[in-house]
C-alpha cells in the first residue's frame, strides 16, 4: 500500500498512517503524541485505531523577528528548546534577540497550556532551574503551593498573604 502525498483532510491522513502502524495496536508501551496546529487530529485517528493513549506535546515556533513565519527554532513544554543554528548564523541573529523571542513565546506557551487545561483563577507552578539553566515544571496546583512552612518560617510575609495581596492588587 502506498501512502498518497495529499489527503482529503487530517482525519484521512491519520487513518492512512494508522494502517501503516497497525503492528503497534494494543501494545501497552505505545503512546501517540500529537503536535498542536494540525497534528492532533492526525494523532487522534492513530491513537483510536491503535487503542493507544493520546498525549499532546505543546510547542511554539521561534520565528525570526520581522519574518515570524520563518522558524529559527522551537520551544516546547518542559523547557525544551531547539534552535536551527544554520538559520541563526546565516541571518546573524544575536543571542539577546533569540532570548527575547524565546521569552515571549514561553509566555504564549504557558497561556496555551492554561487554556487547554481550562484554568480559571489561580494556578501555582512549581519550577526548578537545572544546572544548564533550563526551567522545568515540577507541579501545577489550582491553589497556593503547599510549601507554606518555608514562607511562614523564613519570610516576612507568607505566600498566602502574598496571594491575597496579588488578587487585591496591593
Amino acid at each position: 500500500m502506498s501512502i498518497p502525498t495529499r489527503f482529503w483532510d487530517r482525519t484521512e491522513a491519520g487513518r492512512v498512517l494508522a494502517r501503516k502502524l497497525k503492528k503497534y495496536a494494543g501494545r501497552p508501551d505505545v503512546l501517540v503524541l500529537g503536535l498542536p496546529r494540525g497534528g492532533v487530529p492526525v494523532a487522534h485517528e492513530v491513537a483510536q485505531a491503535l487503542d493507544a493513549p493520546l498525549d499532546v506535546y505543546v510547542v511554539r515556533k521561534l520565528g525570526v523577528p520581522g519574518r515570524e513565519e520563518f522558524a529559527m527554532g522551537a520551544l516546547g513544554s518542559g523547557g525544551v528548546r531547539v534552535l536551527n543554528t544554520d538559520v541563526i548564523a546565516s541571518l546573524a541573529i544575536p543571542d539577546d534577540v533569540i532570548e527575547s523571542v524565546a521569552n515571549r513565546e514561553a509566555v504564549e506557551l504557558a497561556r496555551g497550556i492554561l487554556a487547554a487545561l481550562d484554568v480559571v483563577g489561580l494556578l501555582t507552578v512549581e519550577l526548578f532551574v537545572t544546572r544548564d539553566g533550563r526551567l522545568v515544571v515540577n507541579e501545577l496546583a489550582p491553589r497556593t503551593h503547599n510549601s507554606g512552612h518555608l514562607t511562614l518560617d523564613a519570610c516576612v510575609t507568607s505566600q498566602f498573604e502574598q496571594q491575597v495581596r496579588a488578587v487585591c492588587g496591593l
